[in-house]
């Protein structure tokens, strides 16, 4: 009697997983033609992003001079709202192959959740955060946190990948993952020294947010894409322990 529970919750599961992938098909049906026809609106954010960062790369300021002059709509300008250090980043793809954007990241992302090999309520959940209105536009429109979501499943393999979840301050307490763990605060020494030469423009970045109309609450609804490879990890299958064995690598399963 004691395993009727355990009995009926694959099945369930399963259940719930193939009415999440029903109604991200429909989605995709009716969001991807949607973007697609509208012009330039595939991998809008990251074209602006190129934009900036060619501007800086040519003398001028990566933020926009709107920015910093006085408050302004963020939807109407289009600015750049990440660190100065996010430029470490996206300059390298001023001159790389677009697709790679987009491969990279979300290549990286499967690989990760598929190697954690998530049960089937962890599967469950994370279709219900793939079907996430959110998380196709963060894909179409090419948005940065795309790679915050790479950076968090490098994370759960190592630890001190989670600092660079810090190029996206509004998700700020995702990076407080790895915390426990020295090489993350190793790792954030290291962030903090990379920082400093950018010097001035942390002051720049400042009066850009101040002066922008969206709250810190404005990456919220990008919280989803990147709990992704979070919630494999936690929904990972775990192989009972026995005596003298190892993992699949030959050593302990991370944690």
């Amino acid at each position: 009697m004691s395993t009727r529970p355990v009995r009926w919750s694959r099945p369930l599961a399963i259940g719930v997983i193939a009415l999440l992938v029903a109604l991200i098909a429909f989605e995709l049906s009716v969001v991807v033609p949607k973007v697609l026809n509208l012009q330039g609106a595939l991998g809008v954010d990251f074209h602006q992003y190129q934009d900036h960062a060619r501007r800086w790369l040519t003398g001028g300021g990566f933020y926009l001079p709107g920015q910093l002059s006085g408050p302004y709509t963020v939807y109407g300008l289009l600015p750049p709202l990440y660190p100065p250090p996010f430029l470490l980043l996206i300059i390298p793809f001023v001159y790389l192959p677009e697709i790679l954007w987009w491969a990279l990241p979300l290549g990286f992302l499967a690989a990760v959740v598929i190697r954690w090999r998530p049960t089937p309520w962890a599967w469950a959940l994370i279709a219900a955060l793939v079907a996430w209105p959110r998380t196709y536009e963060i894909v179409l429109f090419g948005n940065p946190s795309m790679w915050i979501a790479a950076f968090a499943a490098a994370g759960t393999l190592a630890g001190w990948p989670y600092v660079l979840v810090l190029l996206k301050p509004s998700l700020a307490p995702l990076a407080l993952i790895g915390v426990r763990r020295r090489s993350w605060w190793i790792a954030l020494a290291v962030a903090v020294l990379v920082s400093v030469p950018f010097g001035p423009m942390w002051v720049d970045y400042a009066k850009a947010l101040l002066n922008a109309d969206q709250g810190w609450t404005y990456s919220l609804r990008d919280v989803p894409i990147v709990l992704i490879p979070i919630v494999a990890h936690l929904g990972r299958r775990r192989t009972p322990e026995r005596s003298g064995a190892a993992g699949p690598n030959g050593s302990a399963t991370p944690t």
